[in-house]
């Protein structure tokens, strides 16, 4: 891939960088040329002709890895209710001996 500045489609890069990020924060297996390709489209990103997408390609990484927070936050919110529910039925039980 040349490193001088041309025009890039954003969404169609978009797209495939996403595929890779989402792999990589769900620890699946990434082909070791997709990665090092990823890093190209990331510099083609920031100095594409008539308007350099750096800023947008932020955006949109922060907003995927702000809304994956918020998942990953709201199932450990769950796993830790369920915990909750289940101390407080153990301390019924053990509260209300059966003799």
């Amino acid at each position: 891939m040349s490193l001088k500045p041309r025009v890039v489609d954003f969404d169609e890069t978009w797209d495939k960088l996403l595929t890779t990020v989402k792999a990589v924060v769900a620890l699946e297996y990434v082909e070791r040329t997709t990665w090092n390709d990823r890093f190209s489209y990331i510099y083609a990103l920031c100095v594409a002709r008539r308007e350099p997408l750096g800023e947008r390609f932020y955006t949109e990484a922060k907003s995927f890895l702000e809304s994956h927070v918020r998942h990953l936050h709201k199932g450990v919110l769950g796993v830790i209710e369920q915990g909750y529910r289940l101390h407080g039925l153990v301390m019924q039980v053990s509260l209300h001996p059966v003799y």
